[in-house]
């Protein structure tokens, strides 16, 4: 017998119940997400258990709108105390959405309301405490127990960073203990596990975190390096994904991520705004790990880490498909916020102050990923202050990753800036050179040390016994030297400078310019000159010696530079520590290279390829080796470890670079 479908809910003459139309996405093997084919679903009656406050706090309102527009009857329970929040938003909204309003406590059954109920919907409980009490008196009783966990219960993973329902979840969330106990008890359950939700009416700042900012003309701070990717989705959207449960036997028993299916950028967020609004937009990028940050208390509303899911799972079992994106929405969500006067509000901005006023340990990074579900191409700088731009035909996953340290400027910015504009990319090699040219660009107008440092020779190495430990340990004499040569300053030179000379020699053993500079410095022959690049110039007279007493003190953390020992020319397996092969059976590629690339195409071997040649005798530096003793008398310095080079080298030894210290 053929069935008539319907477009409204009418009451069926066979069954006595109410029917309504939804148009949900085939399952079948074969068929596309975008087949749709209408399906009857029983119209429910919907308890959603609506939390006081938190991002959640709105997704009630818009999932309880979209379950009466589907014919369902929805009685909505808000937890906390009526009077004080039934003003505030969203809960204001709530007697506009048709459905009947309760106030109760979900942890205890006296206050639920009257009557039974198809399906539940707990957006309330974040713990067992919270939740258990719910579970126990409907879980037995509906078709349906839908929970609003989070997907900030998931394990960070730096390796996949995309969530992908099934992945590792933290055993000590309460999202997770409460997920259990439904499994547990047996519960046709069903787990949604939302992200970062922005929309109409919320509780939460997520946008208007960056609207405050940027309609206000103020730099934006981001945790470094800014190319962290992450998801915005429209709380209607959300909403639909919900109220897709009714009647579906598939959802049963499932995890669904909930959120949007197009990723961004932390700076892509704050230049879609930027746009949008018709501002330039300013990101000062700083350490969320440092001390100076975590002191400042600033609060930025994003993980600083890749925080993103995949949501194929919802589009493939509910058939669920967004109609909204983050871009597409900004200019009703900017009319909205100029409209609710927070801009006429005083906002303080002290903890930004503080965050942006601190020099920090920035990455740059460049990041291109393509899937079959999105493709993240970053369109500005990738980079904390090179401002890479990537080739807009990149649709490889390509990630580099460099790190220093980088006292940001405006007149740095620009260079670069204006640097990165000549550079012209067009393929994988190029994309590398870009990046090199780019990043060396950008340390030729940096700090790269952590101030002055000195000069000494390495005399060997010897265990050093202390506090009943027995440490390995170099010692590095501090021959005659370490004298200032030269003071180099911005008004002269374009940048700040302390030039030290060391090793004093015979003055027949330098040419006459070196030991004419060495004269008009007030300083003996000195055979080896270098400087160190300061950010602030310290009060150093010329011809003066280095107070090595005062620079360096015993647990300083140091990093040691020389020449590494020569190695000669060696093969593959001692120089890249390369695998041997078989010594038996007849091989004849005991110590041999192996193959160096294919012969026809391309006929060449690529640059960089490793192989036999000259090992050893290259700059080398140890960085943050601990002093174990200042012998100020026999002027020797002991440091933890080796140290590059065989006795007799000389090594430079400058202070470690340490965030929030000395940078």
């Amino acid at each position: 017998m053929m069935m008539m479908m319907i477009a409204t809910a009418r009451t069926s003459s066979l069954a006595g119940e109410r029917l309504s139309t939804r148009s949900i996405g085939s399952t079948r093997t074969g068929r596309t997400l975008s087949a749709r084919r209408q399906v009857q679903v029983r119209a429910d009656s919907a308890l959603i258990v609506n939390t006081k406050g938190g991002g959640h706090c709105f997704l009630g309102l818009h999932l309880a709108k979209k379950l009466i527009k589907d014919g369902h009857s929805v009685t909505i329970m808000n937890d906390g105390d009526e009077a004080k929040l039934s003003g505030k938003a969203p809960f204001n909204q709530y007697p506009s959405s048709g459905a009947t309003i309760v106030w109760g406590k979900p942890e205890d059954p006296s206050t639920y309301p009257a009557g039974e109920f198809d399906i539940v919907y707990d957006n309330n409980g974040k713990d067992m405490d919270a939740c258990k009490a719910l579970i126990d008196t409907y879980a037995s009783k509906v078709k349906h127990y839908v929970f609003v966990g989070s997907a900030g219960a998931y394990v960070a993973n730096d390796v996949e960073p995309m969530h992908v329902e099934g992945d590792a979840r933290k055993s000590s969330a309460g999202h997770v203990a409460v997920e259990n106990y439904l499994v547990e008890v047996n519960a046709p359950f069903t787990v949604f596990q939302p992200q970062y939700i922005y929309g109409a009416h919320t509780a939460k700042d997520c946008e208007q975190f960056f609207m405050d900012r940027i309609l206000r003309d103020r730099p934006v701070a981001i945790p470094a390096p800014g190319v962290q990717l992450t998801s915005l989705s429209n709380v209607e959207d959300l909403a639909n994904m919900m109220a897709l449960v009714p009647g579906n036997k598939a959802a049963v028993g499932e995890h669904f991520n909930m959120t949007g299916d197009r990723y961004m950028t932390l700076d892509g967020v704050a230049k879609a705004i930027g746009k949008a609004a018709g501002k330039d937009v300013k990101i000062v990028h700083y350490d969320p790990k440092s001390e100076a940050a975590k002191e400042s208390g600033y609060k930025f509303p994003f993980r600083a880490v890749h925080f993103f899911s995949s949501v194929d799972k919802a589009k493939r079992v509910l058939g669920w498909k967004p109609e909204h994106t983050f871009v597409g929405d900004l200019d009703e969500r900017l009319a909205e916020f100029k409209a609710s006067g927070r801009l006429d509000t005083d906002v303080d901005f002290s903890a930004d102050d503080k965050v942006i006023a601190t020099p920090s340990e920035c990455y740059i990074g460049l990041v291109v990923v393509g899937t079959s579900q999105c493709s993240v191409r970053p369109t500005e700088s990738e980079a904390a202050s090179v401002h890479l731009r990537p080739p807009p035909s990149a649709s490889v996953y390509f990630h580099i990753t460099l790190r220093y340290s980088l006292y940001r400027t405006e007149e740095h910015n620009a260079a670069c800036k204006q640097h990165a504009r000549e550079l012209r990319l067009s393929g994988i090699r190029e994309k590398r050179r870009y990046a090199a040219s780019a990043v060396r660009f950008a340390r030729r107008v940096q700090v790269d040390r952590g101030g002055v440092g000195i000069y000494g020779t390495k005399a060997g190495m010897m265990t050093l016994y202390k506090n009943g430990m027995a440490f390995p340990a170099t010692i590095i004499a501090l021959e005659s030297g370490n004298v200032v040569t030269q003071v180099k300053s911005e008004e002269t030179d374009g940048y700040n400078a302390i030039q030290v000379g060391y090793q004093e020699v015979k003055e027949s053993k330098l040419t006459k310019p070196e030991a004419g500079h060495c004269k008009k410095a007030g300083a003996p022959a000195l055979r080896h000159v270098r400087e160190f690049k300061v950010k602030d110039l310290p009060e150093y007279e010329l011809g003066t010696e280095l107070p090595i007493e005062e620079m360096f003190k015993e647990g300083d953390n140091v990093d040691v530079a020389g020449t590494s020992i020569g190695k000669g020319f060696q093969g593959g397996i001692k120089r890249w520590n390369f695998a041997r092969g078989n010594m038996t059976h007849g091989s004849k590629s005991k110590r041999e290279h192996g193959s160096i690339g294919p012969g026809t195409t391309p006929g060449r071997t690529f640059p960089g390829l490793k192989m036999p040649g000259h090992m050893g005798a290259r700059r080398v530096k140890v960085r943050k080796s601990e002093i174990l003793m200042v012998d100020v008398e026999k002027r020797a310095i002991v440091v933890k470890g080796s140290v590059p080079g065989k006795p007799g080298n000389v090594v430079e030894i400058t202070p470690s670079k340490i965030v929030g210290v000395n940078v």
